[in-house]
């Protein structure tokens, strides 16, 4: 897919449209850990969670998308924009979550995490709160089972070579590529090229609502502001609503559509950022979670993007595919 280039040598592609089987990566067949927490009860209303690898902060934080986010296993959404508003993929690492039930109805939220590849060095500048981080605070209201909503307030801060709508450190899971690295100004941990540190608020508005049995929406809209250390500013804003007919045709299926915008760059403020355009880069999204057996889901989908990187000079592009999911 289009992206843009750094140093004027170094490609980067978009993250948009990406799958959520891509964000496992492959491991050549050798085991892996993917994430070690502990949560345990703290009194009648407060729940805490260590992170000790691999945390982050919709494990603590509630998503508001019911239906599609499962939390990578294997249901759901088919693309990681689908499974929850990426003011979620903002960081991850080792640290401390709480969540507080300060009423039957309102529950407050809190996260802190270090990043995921420096958490564990003792070394100056490094460490759980020295080097770069991710902070939340969220709180969550449910007047009924029926309707919550969510208010998040994310502060990060990205070490060079970091920054972007990711959860690993790595791999983009979402955006686009004018967003994720600041119209060409930062870059990822796996391509040299030098950048500045970034220091980023976010924030974010989620909901949902089960209109009857059968039909649920969900939504959310966000707006982060980075500051590329010594060089400029910019603004990103991501939005979605979410269609979903549980138990469509058949006790057990979905049926989904995701329409909104990935995270895209609206504008970036001194520091030479490489041209750019800024058409919205719509995300269309449709699934049919087919319940196989009680164990086995069949799950065929499309991700059609229709202005790649923000610029619909580019055309369009379709992603087809078909998930097949075994529970044990």
């Amino acid at each position: 897919m289009p992206g843009v280039t750094l140093g004027g040598v170094l490609p980067v592609s978009t993250a948009e449209g990406t799958l959520i089987h891509q964000s496992g990566g492959n491991f050549n067949n050798t085991l892996n850990i993917y994430a070690v927490e502990y949560r345990f009860p703290v009194g009648d209303r407060v729940t805490a969670f260590l992170e000790g690898y691999g945390g982050v902060t919709y494990y603590v934080a509630p998503t508001f998308n019911p239906y599609l986010d499962y939390q990578d296993f294997g249901k759901g959404a088919i693309s990681a924009f689908g499974q929850r508003s990426p003011i979620y993929r903002l960081g991850s690492g080792s640290g401390i979550g709480l969540n507080y039930k300060l009423t039957d109805q309102i529950t407050l939220s809190g996260v802190y995490l270090s990043d995921l590849f420096t958490a564990n060095n003792p070394i100056p500048e490094e460490g759980l709160f020295q080097s770069g981080y991710t902070a939340l605070g969220q709180i969550s209201w449910n007047p009924s089972k029926n309707f919550g909503i969510g208010l998040t307030y994310v502060n990060s801060y990205f070490l060079p070579g970091e920054f972007g709508f990711n959860n690993y450190g790595g791999l983009q899971l979402t955006g686009t590529a004018v967003a994720n690295t600041l119209a060409g100004k930062t870059s990822l941990n796996l391509i040299s090229q030098p950048s500045q540190p970034v220091v980023m608020n976010s924030y974010g508005v989620e909901l949902s609502y089960q209109f009857s049995p059968k039909f649920a929406i969900s939504g959310w809209f966000g707006a982060s502001y980075p500051r590329l250390i010594n060089t400029g500013d910019g603004e990103i804003l991501y939005y979605a609503l979410t269609l979903n007919f549980p138990d469509f045709a058949r006790k057990g299926n979905l049926l989904a559509f995701v329409l909104g915008a990935e995270p895209y760059l609206t504008h970036f403020n001194s520091g030479n950022p490489q041209p750019f355009k800024t058409d919205i880069p719509l995300h269309i999204e449709a699934l049919y979670q087919y319940q196989l057996t009680p164990n086995i889901s069949l799950t065929p989908g499309l991700v059609w993007l229709t202005a790649p990187n923000q610029d619909n000079r580019n055309g369009s592009d379709l992603i087809t595919t078909l998930r097949a999911t075994f529970t044990f």
